[in-house]
């Protein structure tokens, strides 16, 4: 079985979306690769057929379907992330989410065109991994984050070895001198071992996919050790992805003062590029700004706005 028959009724939807999203068997909508939200009406009569689908493509995917399981997250290939939800953890019956991931890396020139950034951003930025800076790329759900985080490592240097870490593929790096990490059952728990693996890999530039939680101390416990450095976080405004990465950094465990983690954070990561997605739903670079310490908390200096 291949991806368009597992797909069935959403196989026409799947290259012209950037996600599709079934949230019951009479609501089902998509996010076009422009940007817009559309509802498709009249996919499916019923429940079992949006579980006939989730079942094809965790086949797909040799994901086992389990009874006392309600909830996988799993990728079919290399371009495509699935979510699912089964009742009674989902009300109104199955649901599940497919995001899929270009095939084609975008450019600082798509983004400037887009109105995404001005050239003074777009500069801040290349400067920055230019001479090797931490860098922390951050947005909110639908901001187009992983895009940005993409093309922020796409301006790495070709001279430098890079290794990636991955939860779920996401990362769109063709390249020499890449080591791509990924946890082999997609779970959370497998990231820490991703992180000691990536420390004795002798990286020059470490990419985090998206920073998960368990191994975030030990993420930037390793990126104070001397690797260049940039990775992934949300958050709905510039201070709240830094308050969120307080936060998983304390759920960590490691006995750490809220003081101890704002240090590591200061001391980890240089800049924070935060991309929002506007009302109209465009994407912008609205903020970044330097990271450093003082007296207890993490300090944000705004060097571009948008």
């Amino acid at each position: 079985m291949n991806l368009e028959k597992a797909l069935g009724p959403l196989s026409k939807l799947y290259n012209d979306s950037y996600e599709i999203i079934v949230d019951s068997y009479d609501d089902v909508y998509v996010e076009t690769k422009k940007g817009e939200l559309k509802d498709v009406e009249n996919i499916f009569k019923n429940d079992t057929e949006v579980e006939q689908v989730i079942r094809n493509l965790m086949k797909l995917a040799s994901v086992e379907f389990k009874s006392d399981i309600y909830n996988y997250d799993f990728t079919v290939n290399k371009q495509t992330r699935v979510n699912v939800i089964f009742p009674p953890m989902s009300h109104k019956g199955p649901a599940f989410n497919l995001l899929t991931v270009p095939e084609q890396s975008l450019t600082w020139k798509h983004m400037r065109e887009w109105n995404v950034v001005r050239e003074e951003g777009e500069k801040i930025i290349k400067d920055a991994i230019a001479k090797g800076k931490n860098l922390l790329v951050a947005g909110s759900a639908g901001s187009g984050k992983t895009t940005l985080m993409n093309i922020c490592a796409s301006s790495i240097d070709p001279a430098c070895r890079v290794v990636s870490i991955e939860r779920t593929p996401s990362l769109l790096m063709d390249r020499k001198r890449h080591a791509r990490l990924m946890a082999p059952n997609n779970k959370v728990e497998e990231m820490v071992s991703l992180v000691e693996a990536a420390g004795k890999a002798r990286a020059d530039y470490l990419v985090h996919a998206y920073v998960e939680g368990p191994e975030t101390i030990a993420f930037m416990e390793l990126v104070r050790e001397g690797s260049s450095a940039m990775a992934l976080v949300s958050g709905e405004n510039i201070f709240d992805a830094i308050k969120g990465l307080e936060f998983k950094a304390l759920s960590c465990n490691y006995g750490r003062s809220i003081e101890d983690i704002r240090y590591t954070i200061a001391n980890s990561f240089d800049l924070i590029i935060f991309q929002e997605k506007m009302e109209d739903n465009s994407r912008k670079i609205t903020r970044i700004a330097s990271i450093s310490y003082d007296e207890g908390k993490v300090k944000l200096d705004v060097l571009y706005t948008h």
